[in-house]
């Protein structure tokens, strides 16, 4: 049975996730505060530099699905929201936030690949414009497709 308050564990999940990307992101571009994520990130930035923002193929000299850091980061997370809700919650929980991460992730690969399938969708340009944005600066436009949390950062540009 589905209940009310399912939504809202819906739309917490979302804003959750929203915002963990974005101090996610923040991190990895945070010399003094990201450590290893900051390094590791800086490999995206050198491999999709201002003058080169797409490529032929998606080029990843960070590592395999292993040596992805954000994983490991998102899976601390998915485990603490397991120790602290109940088992419906989770259970919501941990149906959307994978969905939302490989869809963020997905996306990512195909913003910068130059002959995406997707190019021919009005809304797929608009975000892919709005992250290569990014790498030309790179404290602006930490979230990839809900720009709320850039708004209230102040880290927000068209």
């Amino acid at each position: 049975m589905f209940y009310i308050t399912d939504l809202i564990i819906i739309g917490f999940t979302y804003l959750f996730m929203t915002s963990f990307e974005q101090s996610l992101h923040y991190l990895s571009h945070n010399r003094k505060y990201g450590g290893h994520i900051y390094i590791w990130h800086k490999l995206h930035h050198i491999d999709y530099p201002p003058h080169r923002l797409q490529s032929e193929e998606y080029i990843n000299t960070g590592g395999n699905i292993l040596d992805n850091l954000f994983l490991y980061y998102i899976l601390c997370a998915w485990l603490c929201v397991y120790f602290v809700s109940s088992t419906r919650t989770f259970t919501i929980f941990i149906i959307e936030a994978p969905l939302y991460t490989y869809s963020i992730n997905y996306f990512h690969e195909q913003f910068h690949i130059k002959n995406s399938w997707l190019n021919k969708y009005g809304w797929f340009r608009k975000y892919r414009d709005y992250h290569l944005l990014h790498h030309k600066k790179l404290n602006i436009n930490l979230n990839f497709f809900d720009p709320t949390f850039d708004k209230l950062r102040g880290t927000y540009l068209e």
